[in-house]
């Protein structure tokens, strides 16, 4: 229960509650007003029920140290937080006069946002996520209920990104947020796979969920479907999603390709298919944006966040812990199933195992002889190794053996090494190519609003010439510092590339060296065989035998 209502109380002397905006499970959202400067914030208020409860109460925290890191116009941000005097934890925010994007799209249904209104929001949902990447923080819960839509001093509609009490640093373990009854909290339809099975999370589990988050926007349906959090598991295992230019309705305005392409990337299971930063999603909406016909505007009626559990949950005060069987509607498949639910995880892992060795079945199955042939000469190497050492720590090893096994050991170590090097120098040209991205991710986002404004001059009969020649020299240095940006990478990913073949002929020595040493070994293994071994021993030498008759 949140209690009564505390409209009226004044909290750490400056914010004056003067509205309930919602009331959610975990405690009730309000409209507060500071009464010198007129103000106005949101504040989150735990309910009484949750006031001991540790773990709601280090969420809401967490939230607000996290949140005060980022400072985004996408990005709903944290002014302080506090205790009240019956020792309720409250957060302050920024107040959005607004509605959540799960709401409008409900209200919209059956019909469905422009093509060029669903990129320009989603564009400005990838600026406020990027940011919070930047800085190091992963939201895991970007689903509609969570973005909220309202109107900038400008007069544009604005996207501002709500609730990161489910967020992670990077510096932390990234698992998904798991109970103490291997619960998974979340909403599992816009949740990837690695978060549902409590796997470690990385900013491409966002990226998944954003996919989502397009894919309805852009075709009014979900890009799987199950009646249980399971069956949504073994619906994401089963097939991939179909195409978004198959799914969304003929009348509506196509997507461009690259947009599709970059979306339905976003949905891939394997997180190593996925794009590695949002920015290439910023990157093709930009590309797309400006070949997009205006269309008739559908009504955009920005109405306020108040009075309702379910706009309490925008602000992030939804249940922590759900029953599927009372509050989660998955039986819908209608727009907005995106309720918080409870997973169990072994049900989950069991799904994903079968279809773990489903996978690696099928892999073997396609696998030529020759590559077959170097996996099972892997495990008979491995196996050398393990009855070398055995043989070792019991001083049963030969003189020659034992040389032969330092210099084993030395290649292993210098081979994992060199991978190493070449894994972070390949994570560096990776990033190299996302920094890139970002760094002119602007410099373009500027030069296509120049170009546009100089379209429309250059058609305007009386237009100011000094106007125009101004418009082509700021056109003019965009492109110059492009062209540097672009000269600047290029010449740093050759650098990493040389690196990276130079560690590359490096690996194919030692591994080179490493195949003879292993050859060695297997045949003073076979000469030295004493008789009377101990049992285990013997052991160990008729299972490499068995596998050596297959090699």
């Amino acid at each position: 229960m949140s209690g009564p209502s505390l409209v009226g109380k004044l909290l750490s002397g400056r914010y004056h509650l003067i509205e309930l905006l919602g009331r959610g499970v975990t405690g009730d959202v309000y409209l507060a007003k500071h009464p010198v400067l007129g103000v106005r914030f949101a504040v989150k208020v735990l309910g009484e029920d949750y006031s001991d409860d540790i773990h709601a109460t280090q969420r809401l925290k967490h939230e607000a140290e996290l949140v005060s890191r980022l400072n985004h116009p996408n990005i709903v941000s944290t002014v302080d937080f506090g205790e009240t005097d019956d020792g309720r934890f409250f957060l302050i925010m920024e107040y959005v006069h607004g509605h959540s994007l799960k709401k409008e799209l409900r209200t919209l249904d059956p019909s469905l946002m422009t093509l060029k209104r669903v990129l320009n929001l989603l564009k400005q949902l990838c600026h406020g996520l990027t940011t919070a990447h930047d800085t190091g923080v992963i939201h895991r819960a970007i689903k509609p209920a969570n973005v909220l839509l309202s109107v900038s001093a400008s007069g544009d509609e604005q996207v501002k990104l709500v609730d990161f009490g489910m967020a992670k640093t990077i510096s932390d373990d990234g698992h998904s947020h798991v109970t103490r009854n291997r619960q998974i909290i979340g909403a599992p339809r816009y949740m990837a796979p690695e978060q549902l099975t409590g796997a470690p999370v990385d900013r491409r589990t966002d990226i998944y969920s954003v996919g989502v988050v397009a894919y309805l926007m852009l075709t009014g349906d979900l890009p799987f479907h199950g009646k249980t959090p399971i069956q949504v598991v073994a619906a994401q295992q089963s097939k991939p999603a179909a195409k978004l230019s198959l799914v969304r309705p003929a009348n509506e305005t196509k997507v461009p390709r690259e947009v599709e392409k970059v979306f339905m990337q976003c949905l891939e299971i394997d997180r190593e298919k996925r794009p590695r930063h949002v920015s290439n999603l910023t990157e093709a909406i930009l590309m797309a944006l400006p070949r997009i016909p205006d269309e008739e505007d559908r009504p955009v009626t920005i109405t306020s966040l108040a009075g309702s559990a379910d706009e309490a949950q925008a602000w992030g005060m939804g249940s922590v812990d759900v029953d599927l069987d009372v509050d989660v509607d998955l039986d819908d498949d209608s727009v907005g199933p995106d309720d918080t639910a409870e997973v169990d995880l072994a049900d989950l892992e069991k799904v994903y195992q079968a279809h773990f060795q489903h996978q690696q079945e099928r892999k073997l199955s396609q696998l030529t002889p020759e590559q077959k042939s170097k996996r099972l000469w892997n495990v008979v190497a491995k196996k050398a190794l393990e009855l070398a050492n055995e043989l070792e720590q019991r001083r049963l090893a030969s003189p020659p053996l034992s040389s032969y096994l330092i210099t084993w050991n030395a290649l292993a170590e210098q081979e994992m090494a060199t991978q190493t090097e070449i894994a972070l120098n390949k994570e560096a040209l990776n990033d190299t190519d996302s920094q890139w991205r970002e760094k002119t991710a602007s410099l373009r986002d500027a030069m296509l609003s120049l170009r546009v404004a100089h379209s429309h001059l250059m058609e305007d009969e009386v237009a100011n010439a000094t106007i125009i020649a101004t418009l082509n020299q700021q056109i003019f240095e965009l492109e110059t510092r492009l062209s540097d940006a672009n000269q600047e990478t290029e010449d740093q990913q050759h650098r990493l590339e040389s690196t990276l073949l130079n560690l590359q002929n490096d690996v194919q020595t030692i591994q080179t060296n490493l195949g003879e040493t292993q050859l060695v070994v297997l045949q003073i293994l076979r000469q030295d065989k004493q008789p009377d071994l101990p049992p285990e021993i013997e052991e160990a030498y008729a299972t490499l035998e068995n596998l050596l008759r297959h090699v």
